[in-house]
């Protein structure tokens, strides 16, 4: 089981500066692919944004770390709840 930290933080534009954790776990959950092997996450409020857990359960950490960034950029891309939000940091290992 490889373990990848996803830090995201709003831009000063952003419609929403302050996302709840359960929502932002709903939203990434939702677009999540079955082939991503995405087997459980978490998030948590960070000094500034959110820091979310992905566990992922095959391959590599190198294709785990792939794996949440293609997932991160979807949702920051593509869900209103994201909007003007961006990935500040993608990292392994446990939360801060």
């Amino acid at each position: 089981m490889h373990l990848v930290i996803l830090h995201l933080s709003p831009t000063a534009g952003a419609a929403h500066q302050s996302i709840e954790p359960a929502d932002a776990r709903h939203v990434l959950q939702a677009r999540a692919e079955p082939t991503e092997a995405l087997e459980h996450l978490s998030a948590r409020r960070a000094a500034r944004g959110l820091d979310v857990g992905l566990f992922y359960r095959t391959g590599t950490e190198e294709s785990a770390r792939d794996r949440a960034e293609r997932l991160a950029r979807r949702a920051v891309a593509d869900t209103p709840i994201f909007a003007g939000w961006r990935i500040d940091d993608i990292t392994r290992g446990a939360l801060r």
